[in-house]
């Protein structure tokens, strides 16, 4: 896990725990058909969503999990101790190592898979190369964010016997990090608690796996709990600035989910004003102030921390993406449609966005180009989402179902009732969708021209 060394990865999984916000008006459906066409498509209600997702931040930071492996490959060899003499690393898996290695810095994972699962299906190389091995497999399977998989490679390195300590411990604070992606807690505080109790865990290892325990209990909702261990980090005697800087976040977020709104502020000002504090832990706590701005209904503060996330140079794509999301919220409240099209717009060109991230921006774009009235940029992002691969079930119906709306309104019943009729078939569009579509059919062929 060795949370102090990504502070992203932290912060996201809390703002994604435990600051689930309701955004303002976002893909509610759009008003049943009715005979005036001239009518014009408004939202109706809200629609709850999370202002971070931690499944969708990737954090290179978090190659932490790998710094013991580099040093062994440095290295070429395990040290010896008391009981066992120093064990040389074969060149083969050295060479193959380091070419995983970088196929890993150059974010090609389906290689470095590859190339590691034919080392460990196919090598004759000793059970310690191959866990090595496993334990870098095991880390793309965590960037890649196929958690079950990651934590069957680090089960089986934990299995190889006279492992190296370091790279046990390590091993333990990683699959906990997975254990608590997938909210499997109580087997994440297993692994947290190894650690914390070994004698041979290092400072550090022990900080981080404090302040995960932390993280896992305020996620699994034990505040209590959570704030105990957060307090042992940030009274630590030993503890670096961006440690004591990341426990004060993540307790300042728990403060904030347990009601105490004046120790969360604190907390996170303190982070704020802290000298030798980096810029991206700094920004992590600005968007976590922002989100409790938004709690308490400070809509200016909440817009200057986002204005603060947005423009600062050192944020990732995806932290970006979540403060642009929310501030054009804010811009929609206020009825200032070119600027939420502009935040809709540079959420869409972000590199690093998901395309289920895309399709979602595009649905959402397309509904507040239909309410503006420009209904053919509407129609055009409304059928790049239907037809987008990726779109789930949900996004699919919701986006025919806008369409549905543009058709009738321009008096094409037959294409309306063909996007009402595409709702209902598809197999994994929710219940609430297809009893819209339902009731909409039945009234557009009322409505519908006689012959």
């Amino acid at each position: 896990m060795n949370l102090a060394h990504y502070p992203a990865p932290i912060l996201l999984a809390f703002c994604a725990a435990l600051g689930e916000v309701t955004a303002g008006a976002n893909t509610a459906s759009p008003p049943a058909p009715v005979a005036t066409d001239s009518q014009v498509a408004k939202t109706e209600g809200v629609e709850g969503t999370r202002f971070l997702q931690s499944r969708t931040e990737k954090d290179s930071d978090a190659a932490i999990f790998l710094d013991e492996l580099e040093k062994l490959l440095k290295r070429k060899s395990i040290p010896g101790d008391a009981t066992k003499s120093e064990t040389k690393l074969k060149d083969e898996f050295l060479k193959i190592l380091s070419q995983a290695f970088s196929l890993k810095d150059a974010k090609d994972y389906k290689g470095a898979i590859a190339l590691s699962s034919d080392f460990i299906e196919k090598s004759d190389s000793s059970k310690i190369e191959k866990a090595l091995m496993l334990h870098f497999r095991a880390f793309i399977h965590l960037e890649s964010e196929t958690f079950q998989l990651a934590i069957a490679d680090y089960s089986a390195v934990l299995a190889t016997a006279n492992f190296l300590e370091n790279i046990r411990l390590d091993t333990l604070l990683a699959r906990a990090h997975c254990y608590a992606k997938i909210k499997s807690y109580l087997l994440a505080i297993e692994d947290l608690n190894i650690v914390i109790f070994s004698p041979d865990a290092s400072a550090t290892q022990k900080e981080n796996a404090f302040l995960g325990r932390g993280l896992v209990y305020a996620e699994s909702g034990s505040s209590k709990k959570a704030l105990n261990d957060l307090d042992a980090v940030i009274k630590a005697s030993v503890l670096s600035v961006e440690t004591n800087a990341q426990a004060l976040i993540v307790r300042g977020m728990v403060y904030s989910k347990s009601g105490n709104v004046e120790k969360a502020l604190a907390d996170l000002n303190t982070v704020i004003a802290m000298p030798g504090v980096s810029e991206k832990t700094k920004i992590g706590a600005f968007l976590a102030r922002s989100i409790i701005h938004f709690g308490i209904g400070a809509k200016e503060k909440e817009f200057a921390d986002l204005n603060t996330v947005i423009t600062a140079s050192g944020v990732s794509g995806k932290i970006r993406e979540k403060a642009l999301l929310r501030r054009s919220f804010l811009y929609e409240q206020g009825g200032n449609t070119e600027k939420v099209l502009n935040d809709l717009e540079a959420i869409i060109t972000i590199p690093e966005i998901s395309g289920e991230t895309k399709t979602r921006t595009l649905l959402r774009r397309g509904i507040v180009q239909v309410k503006n009235g420009d209904e053919k940029k509407a129609l055009a992002d409304l059928t790049t989402v239907i037809t987008a691969p990726i779109a789930s079930g949900e996004i699919r119906a919701k986006a025919l179902i806008w369409r549905s709306f543009l058709y009738r309104k321009s008096g094409d019943t037959e294409k309306a009732l063909a996007d009402l009729n595409a709702v209902i078939a598809i197999p994994d569009a929710p219940d609430r969708a297809r009893a819209e579509a339902e009731k909409a059919i039945a009234l557009v062929r009322q409505l519908r021209p006689k012959r």
